[in-house]
């Protein structure tokens, strides 16, 4: 999937980096998809993330519509949520993303996935700091400014 170059639909801005995430399908799949999908728990990590929805790296596509049970396991939560994939494709041969938007977050974990998300970019800026600052002033900007 190449860069998007449209106006930006999103609510709020994706976060670039590899969060660590466990999901499951949950529905909208054939009965054999399902056996197969359904019951088995994939490990994989986040391309992109936000308080509204990721993008993972999957093995397969993954059909729009299908339910997923998705685990987040930023360091300092884990944050269990049910998402709806709103797009899947492969990005390079044998390498798929997909794009979820989230239904639902468990317990109201919502301030936890906020939290977590500022620490994650705090925790960037410390890391590598030239890059930290320019993601975090990109992220901040969008926050409070869309070009229209």
């Amino acid at each position: 999937m190449g860069d998007w170059k449209g106006e930006e639909r999103r609510t709020f801005p994706r976060i670039s980096g590899k969060i660590p995430v466990k999901y499951r399908a949950l529905s909208n799949i054939s009965k054999e998809d399902f056996e197969n999908l359904g019951q088995k728990i994939y490990n994989t990590s986040t391309k992109n993330f936000s308080t509204s929805g990721l993008c993972i790296v999957t093995n397969e596509i993954i059909p729009p519509n299908t339910i997923l049970e998705i685990i987040l396991a930023f360091p300092e939560h884990k944050i269990k949520a049910i998402g709806r994939v709103v797009w899947s494709e492969e990005t390079e041969p044998g390498k798929m993303q997909t794009g979820v938007d989230y239904l639902s977050i468990e317990n109201n974990q919502a301030s936890a996935m906020a939290q977590s998300i500022a620490e994650f970019l705090i925790n960037s800026y410390k890391i590598d700091d030239e890059k930290g600052v320019a993601a975090l002033k990109k992220t901040l900007t969008s926050l409070f400014y869309k070009n229209k």
